[in-house]
């Protein structure tokens, strides 16, 4: 079951209306992409303690959203495949939860200020099923975040599915430069040697 809102009638409360989406417990696919349903912490905690089914969770804007909800993820949710959930409050501490999903491939964490390397590196490290990893607006990352990304990839057994990981999270990460990022990227789309330093 797949339930995606796009918009909601400006005379509903749509925190409200969000929240009955708990009781949808065969959903599988939730995408809000509507900017007037700013999800909260109790709202998260709602559906992800109910829909056990759920395999993607899509969520645009959700500035009330912070670890405590985020953390609850991976026990509720183990089997989860895609996660985005952009512009939160969330910290370090999400991604070192969020890297024990054994099954998650995508994940965006746009806008996600109180992120910085150090969870990056934690979710890079920990979520060996990882392939996309969006950090768009996250000001706290740096590109030491990159340089480990790449010494995982040259480390590890797994470097094909690691060097994807590490060239799109190149591309996403606008807090690199133009320059830094075209040449680290061409570097990785061919197996060349990287410099790190």
């Amino acid at each position: 079951t797949t339930l995606r809102v796009s918009t909601y009638p400006s005379s509903d409360d749509p925190i409200y209306g969000f929240s009955l989406i708990s009781s949808l417990e065969n959903l599988e696919i939730l995408e809000n992409s509507s900017n007037f349903v700013d999800i909260s912490d109790e709202t998260l905690l709602a559906i992800v303690s109910k829909c056990h089914k759920l395999r993607e969770l899509l969520l645009a804007l959700n500035t009330r959203v912070t670890d405590q909800s985020i953390a609850q993820i991976p026990q509720h949710l183990p089997q989860l495949s895609k996660l985005c959930i952009t512009d939160t409050k969330i910290s370090d501490y999400s991604l070192a939860i969020l890297s024990e999903l054994k099954s998650l491939v995508y994940l965006d964490i746009s806008g996600s200020s109180g992120v910085t390397d150090a969870g990056v590196e934690s979710m890079v490290d920990g979520c060996r099923t990882l392939e996309f990893m969006q950090l768009n607006r996250c000001e706290a990352v740096t590109a030491e975040a990159l340089r480990f990304c790449v010494k995982t990839i040259t480390d590890s057994e797994d470097r094909d599915l690691f060097a994807d990981l590490a060239f799109k999270l190149i591309l996403a990460a606008d807090v690199i430069s133009n320059g830094y990022v075209s040449r680290q990227s061409k570097d990785l789309n061919q197996n060349g040697p990287i410099d790190s330093g």
